[in-house]
């Protein structure tokens, strides 16, 4: 009954800060299952990190961990425990991926541009491609500096 309790006055606080219905509901699910999770054990920053990696395990998208992590800390927060919060998890965005330009594509658009006379496109092309290639390690010889042109061409 205390928890039932304990969830409500949070829901009823989540509405005081003007959240939306589905912000709302999502935080009181996600903080009655921290403290499913907890059973009787006692919040510690340490019962966060084992949350937080069981969350992890799920095989859930990393927003939806996070989004959880997000509800989860502005319930340590009401409740008192700011100090178990746990950060969200960083999502290291793709840098090169493969299927946005093939080097044949890249040749093409090379092309396309010396052909038409657009000096400007050709340089802006070859430097995001040196910056797509240069996460699998491309280097410049020496050469290709002087010519300034990249070893891929």
């Amino acid at each position: 009954m205390k928890r039932t309790n304990e969830l409500e006055h949070y829901a009823d606080y989540l509405l005081q800060r003007e959240l939306a219905e589905q912000t709302r509901e999502i935080y009181v699910k996600q903080a009655a299952a921290f403290l499913d999770f907890l059973e009787n054990r006692e919040m510690t920053k340490k019962e966060s990190i084992a949350y937080k990696q069981m969350l992890l395990k799920r095989g859930q998208k990393l927003s939806t961990v996070n989004l959880y992590l997000v509800a989860l800390n502005s319930y340590l927060r009401y409740a008192g425990y700011g100090d178990c919060t746990v950060k969200t998890m960083k999502r290291q965005r793709r840098q090169c991926p493969d299927d946005i330009l093939t080097h044949a594509e890249y040749r093409k658009l090379l092309i396309w541009a010396m052909s038409r006379g657009k000096y400007g496109s050709y340089r802006v092309i070859q430097y995001f491609y040196i910056r797509m290639v240069s996460v699998k390690q491309i280097t410049r010889t020496e050469s290709c500096m002087e010519r300034s042109v990249c070893a891929v061409c």
